[in-house]
Formats: structure tokens, sequence, C-alpha cells
């Protein structure tokens, strides 16, 4: 038989341990019956951004499968006017515009969870790298372009030569070419793209960490982000979590990988260009993939990645569906089953 005091301390010990276990406890709820009972825990609001030729309403059914099936409010946000802006607006201006319209939901204020889908990850990233003033618990991004791109699907039809894709006519007019990498032209990258190699603190001494599109903002709501590699690093490894989500079956990211941080070997570009033997073939098939942990960006831990990895706080997991079957009801079990338990 228990003394009271053992009652007791066994009753102390519960109290102590129930904020820990609250957020498994609710996962098994959740998976068992499809119900979350929170009690009064605290959860944090939901933030869905949008990617590219996009807008909020194509995220309607993402923002409704949340709502009906986790406690948290959801807050389906739309860059500028949507659709035409994601194209034709500079990142920079994109995530000035982010950065204000978070500001001005005030139920943000004591922190959120950011679900950034394709583009919309990289401004999302981009938030909490050099705004973040409402904080960011858990960063998680859907078949986000991370690395760069060096091939995107059809995009409203558009007809772009890549040849100019660094002229600055390119960089002030299509949101893609301030993250297009080519690994061709990797230094002409460094000094001409105008978003990616600031927001992975890619070292290039040519270019000071400064936005070179601030002449696009509109009005006094907007200031110029001038790039801080410390303040993207250290606002990086304040989050509780950052979860890449990416598909080798994304029919859009050219590489597939670049959602979780893969790319194309630039190093040896020289030598496998050399071997092309088919004209047929084209030049980046012939380029292997460098994955994450190979790379500079976790080797030299520009923006942290390798410290939020040993403390467990980096993670990546893959889908099946394809790009942007990540925002319909095909793809939610397995969301649900990646994502959920970094929002409750």
């Amino acid at each position: 038989m228990l003394s009271k005091i053992s009652i007791l301390l066994l009753s102390l010990t519960f109290i102590s341990n129930i904020d820990r276990c609250v957020c498994h406890l609710e996962l098994k709820l959740k998976l068992a019956d499809d119900k979350i009972d929170i009690g009064t825990a605290y959860t944090y609001p939901i933030v869905l951004l949008h990617g590219i030729s996009s807008d909020k309403s194509e995220l309607s059914d993402v923002a409704l499968w949340l709502l009906e099936k986790l406690p948290n409010k959801v807050y389906n946000i739309e860059i500028g006017n949507g659709k035409m802006d994601s194209i034709f607006k500079t990142m920079d201006w994109q995530l000035n515009e982010l950065c204000y319209q978070i500001y001005s939901i005030p139920e943000l204020e004591n922190g959120f969870h950011f679900i950034g889908m394709s583009q919309g990850g990289l401004l999302a990233r981009g938030y909490v790298e050099q705004c973040n003033k409402f904080p960011v618990q858990n960063l998680i991004t859907w078949v986000s372009p991370h690395a760069g791109v060096y091939g995107i699907g059809n995009i409203s039809g558009l007809d772009i030569n890549l040849k100019h894709i660094y002229t600055s006519i390119y960089q002030n007019i299509y949101s893609f070419s301030g993250y297009w990498k080519d690994p061709f032209r990797y230094e002409q990258y460094l000094s001409s793209a105008s978003y990616l190699p600031y927001l992975n603190n890619e070292p290039n001494d040519n270019n000071p960490q400064e936005m070179q599109n601030s002449y696009y903002l509109l009005d006094n709501f907007y200031q110029s982000i001038e790039w801080d590699p410390e303040k993207s690093k250290n606002n990086m490894l304040s989050l509780k979590n950052f979860v890449m989500i990416w598909s080798a079956n994304d029919d859009v990211l050219n590489p597939p990988e670049s959602g979780k941080f893969g790319f194309y070997d630039i190093v040896s570009k020289q030598s496998i260009q050399s071997r092309q033997s088919s004209q047929s073939v084209q030049p980046n098939e012939l380029l292997p993939i460098i994955d994450l942990f190979e790379s500079e960006q976790y080797t030299k831990d520009l923006i942290g990645l390798r410290t939020l990895y040993k403390s467990n706080r980096l993670h990546i997991l893959e889908t099946n569906c394809t790009h942007t079957g990540h925002k319909t009801q095909e793809c939610f079990p397995q969301l649900e089953t990646l994502t959920f338990p970094f929002l409750i």
C-alpha cells in the first residue's frame, strides 16, 4: 500500500511531466479517433503561404483541412494580388509585403507556425531570417527550392530566354530569377541573383549583403531589407524545428532534391561537361546531386542547418506526391503524418 508521502510524490512527478507529454498524448488521440482534446493548452496559430503563379485560393482546401483536423487558428495569406505579383514582383518586394502583412495580424504577435508552399517556403524562410518580430515556432516547407532551381515547370505560358536570367531586367521582372541557380554559371549566380545567395548566406565578396531592388518598394509601410548574415543564422537557430518536406516525384522543381537543400554538383561541372558525348543530353542530366550533408551550406553551417540537425531540430521528410499534389486531398494523409506532430 502506498503511503501518503509516496502518493504526493507521484502526483508531483505527474504534474511536472504533464507539459512534456501533452503534445504526444494529443497526437495519439488524434491518430486514434480523429479528434484532439487540447483542454486549455495553448496552440500557436498557423500561417499558410502560397507559391508562384498562385494565390491563397489554391490553398483553401489546405486551410479547411487544417481547421477541421486541428484546434489551431489558420491564416491563409496572399502576397500582393496573388498570381501576378507572385511572378512579376521581385522576391525582396514579396518579402517586404509578407513581413508587413504578418505584422498587421495581432494574433500572431506571440508566435506562430509557418507553412510555406514552394516559392512560399523561400519567402517564409526569408521572414524568419530577416523579420521574425512575431516569432516563428516551427517552420515547415512543402517542396520549396531551398538550394535553387535549374529548371522549373511551365509558369503561365511565359516565354523566357534563360540566357538573360541574370541580367538586371530579368532580375527586376521575374520572381524566380532571384533563385535561379545555373550550375554552369555559378559565379554569375552569386554576383547577380537577387535573392537566394543572400537567403542562403552564400559567400560572395563582390556583392554587399543588401537587397538590390529596394527601389521597387511601394510606400512607407515597406523598408528595404539589409541582409545580415549573423541575424539570418541566429533567427534560424531560434526555431523549435525546421521541417523540409520534399518529393522525388516533384515534377516542377529541377532538381527535386532542392526541396531538401540538395543540388547539382557545381564543383565538378567542367569535367562532367567535357565528357558529354551527345547533344541530345542536357548538361544538367550529367551532373550528380550533392546532398545537403555534403554541401558547404551544411559543413560551414552558413545558416545554422548543421546546428539545427545536431540538436534534432532539422527534419527532412518525404512524400510521393507531385509538386502541386501537396495542396490536394490525395496528399493530405501523408502530410498529416509528417506535419501534424509539429503543429500541436
